[in-house]
């Protein structure tokens, strides 16, 4: 499993944890706001942050509009790049 797909379970886990759901039920919220994406776009900068953070960001991004996650995903994609191209220089 690459490094953005364990990431992924990682963050499903702590945000099941955190708000007492069940895996189901966060593979159901995640799936129906894109969140899977916006997961492994944003690995560079994420995997960074701490349980509270990820969990805090996963709850505003579902509250927000769906053009606000669309340009949270842009961003982060521009942002992946400039990773794995300074991931690949070292």
């Amino acid at each position: 499993m690459s490094r953005e797909g364990t990431f992924l379970v990682y963050v499903m886990e702590r945000y099941r944890f955190h708000k007492g759901l069940s895996g189901s039920e966060v593979a159901t919220l995640f799936d129906k706001f894109d969140l899977y994406d916006y997961i492994t776009d944003c690995f560079g900068a994420l995997h960074t942050t701490g349980d509270m953070y990820i969990v805090s960001d996963m709850t505003n991004i579902l509250q927000s509009d769906l053009h606000h996650r669309h340009l949270l995903s842009a961003y982060c994609q521009c942002r992946k790049k400039r990773y794995n191209s300074y991931d690949s220089k070292q």
